[in-house]
């Protein structure tokens, strides 16, 4: 999916049709980037695209 396509409320196991591969790139991908570690925790709680931004801007 392009990049422009995706909107903030989109969720990632609907509509981004994310699996248990793309959830651990993506969540290597956070953590690498952004030097912060993602727990189990706030892992349950990222449904959305904004969530994971929420997050990511709440452990800079």
């Amino acid at each position: 999916m392009p990049r422009k396509e995706i909107e903030l409320d989109a969720t990632f196991d609907e509509d981004l049709n994310f699996d248990q591969v793309d959830w651990a790139l993506f969540l290597y991908f956070l953590e690498e980037c952004f030097k912060i570690n993602v727990e189990d925790e706030e892992i349950s709680r990222m449904h959305q695209v904004k969530d994971t931004l929420n997050l990511v801007e709440s452990m800079a």
